[in-house]
């Protein structure tokens, strides 16, 4: 029995479930309650590649939360413009992305992380050639609410006075 295809094999697992980003939390379940003096913004992760690796969501220069495959966070921001951002690790730098965004006190935001992972045959040396891609966009209520069905709860650095977006 061939002893290195075995050994690597079971070298590259160990390496790839340390890199695994598996959390606990609570599973989404209602939203937060909106306040007349700021705005309610959500960020959602739902299954993007490449799934064992988050980044960090960066709002006004500010690091927030690391943002999990399956996760979610919300927060509270002032009303006004706000520049929101995601920062991968430095191996994965071309997936950062950042954009601004004007929020009204009273209303509700729902942002997801996307992006994917494609694999396609490749020419000459390059038997497989494969690219990532990540996006930041605001999406409707509906589509969030039953995208978020399956997301834990991360904690962030804002302050939070209402946690009603999930339950114990």
């Amino acid at each position: 029995m061939p002893r290195l295809p075995i050994a690597i094999f079971v070298t590259l697992s160990l390496f790839l479930s340390a890199c695994t980003t598996l959390h606990k939390g609570v599973e989404f379940s209602e939203v937060a309650t909106s306040r007349n003096d700021a705005a309610l913004v959500y960020l959602y992760r739902s299954g993007v590649a490449p799934f064992w690796r988050s980044p960090t969501l960066v709002i006004d220069g500010t690091d927030i939360s690391e943002v999990k495959n399956t996760s979610f966070t919300y927060f509270y921001l002032t009303e006004g413009k706000h520049t929101i951002a995601t920062r991968w690790a430095l191996d994965l730098y071309p997936l950062n992305v950042e954009g601004s965004m004007e929020v009204k006190n009273g209303q509700t935001y729902f942002l997801k992380l996307g992006g994917g992972m494609l694999m396609s045959p490749g020419l000459g040396q390059a038997a497989l050639v494969t690219s990532i891609s990540s996006n930041l966009g605001q999406v409707d209520r509906l589509t969030a609410l039953r995208e978020m069905k399956s997301c834990m709860y991360m904690p962030n650095a804002l302050e939070q006075p209402s946690l009603t977006a999930y339950s114990n």
